[in-house]
């Protein structure tokens, strides 16, 4: 029997930059590239002062086309602070690339091929088994959990880079089922691919970690690894620790009966110091036009008040308190909000149709064409609101 802990970990994206931040520049896409790596050292930094005894990493180390020579150097150093041995697995995001062979990784790691292999480790008066295998080089389909299985009389870890049970997303790399993954021997199922922590089963261990630093506006909240303690050939302890360096939050705010200051002051309460926010206001009030105005001068005076990075704002505000009870009249702000909701509600084709219909819109219809269908939707909202604050102005 070993008695022992490991450090699993997956999803680095070295080298990736932010994706869904719709300001910032080449400024923030530079921070969120130099956070994955900082999120890492910091795992590693975990797991030499608790003394793991191993460390596997579940693929995607690299952000595809993303990894350069310095990416691949820095990642080799920090493996090369460990004396823990480290068993990879490559992801659908790994390349190989021309400088991989002059790049080489320190003795201690261990890359999975493509072909299921099984290696035993001497830990601490015991042994213990890890079995993986790499993403196919070619992206093509494969069943991972072909050739899986774990030896008898002994703790076994599989690494492996795929999708359970359709987990979420990109049912077709790696498909698997949970139900194929029992009574295969395997103790332990350290798996990579999907984003979000989420301990998939315990009995056996079947666990991503998620992904190490959140790229996106959709991956909030801590991100790391998990320290796994195992005493007597069981999981007795399953630690996350978080190591991100930007935090993603989702931060949403009612502006009604709120001035600016207000409302500033109510965000520097809510907004966490160094995150990046996704921020969304909401209700209704004179707030609303200010606000669609002068939105860049607005999240200028959040950023500097809070400390954080507003990554998105997303209005869903409008000048009327009971727009309901405006969509039932017969002036012509009911006429437009009866409007803004059939459109709002038509399919993406239609939407983009009806964007796109005047000629300078029609001329840059690609650039609609790669939003997504809330913020197309949001546009509508955005042209109602404007529509309505000049009215009212006009009627004022």
């Amino acid at each position: 029997m070993a008695d022992f802990r490991f450090i699993h970990c997956a999803d680095l994206h070295l080298g990736g930059r932010g994706r869904g931040i719709r300001r910032g520049g080449e400024g923030i896409n530079r921070r969120m590239s130099e956070a994955a790596m900082e999120s890492f050292a910091r795992i590693v930094d975990r797991a030499v002062a608790e003394d793991a005894d191993l460390m596997v990493i579940a693929g995607d180390v690299f952000d595809g086309t993303n990894e350069t020579p310095a990416t691949r150097h820095a990642f080799a150093e920090q493996l090369g602070r460990l004396d823990a041995p480290v068993f990879v697995c490559t992801g659908n995001h790994d390349r190989r690339t021309a400088w991989s062979d002059t790049i080489p990784y320190p003795g201690n790691v261990h890359v999975f091929g493509r072909d299921p292999q099984s290696l035993v480790v001497g830990l601490r008066g015991g042994s213990v088994e890890v079995i993986g295998r790499s993403f196919p080089d070619d992206g093509g389909s494969f069943d991972p959990l072909e050739g899986i299985r774990g030896r008898e009389g002994m703790f076994s870890i599989a690494v492996l880079h795929c999708t359970v049970d359709a987990a979420g997303a990109d049912p077709d790399y790696g498909p698997c089922r949970l139900a194929d993954m029992r009574n295969r021997g395997v103790d332990y199922w350290a798996i990579g691919h999907i984003h979000k922590r989420t301990v998939v089963s315990e009995d056996p261990y079947v666990v991503y970690p998620g992904s190490i630093q959140g790229r996106n506006r959709k991956e909030t909240g801590p991100k790391g690894a998990y320290l796994v303690s195992v005493t007597g050939d069981r999981v007795t302890g399953l630690e996350f620790f978080p190591t991100q360096s930007i935090l993603w939050e989702d931060v949403v705010c009612d502006i009604a009966g709120l001035d600016m200051e207000g409302l500033i002051a109510a965000l520097e309460r809510s907004i966490g110091r160094g995150t990046m926010v996704n921020l969304t206001l909401t209700g209704a009030g004179p707030l609303d036009a200010p606000l669609r105005l002068g939105g860049d001068g607005f999240i200028h005076t959040v950023e500097r008040r809070t400390g954080a990075v507003v990554a998105d704002l997303s209005l869903r505000t409008h000048p009327l308190r009971d727009r309901e009870a405006a969509a039932g009249g017969r002036d012509l702000r009911a006429h437009l909000i009866v409007a803004s909701d059939r459109t709002a509600s038509s399919d993406r084709q239609a939407l983009i149709d009806t964007i796109c219909s005047t000629r300078q819109s029609a001329e840059i219809r690609h650039v609609f064409e790669a939003l997504d269908d809330d913020r197309l939707r949001e546009l509508v909202r955005d042209a109602e609101a404007y529509v309505i604050d000049k009215l009212t102005e006009a009627s004022g």
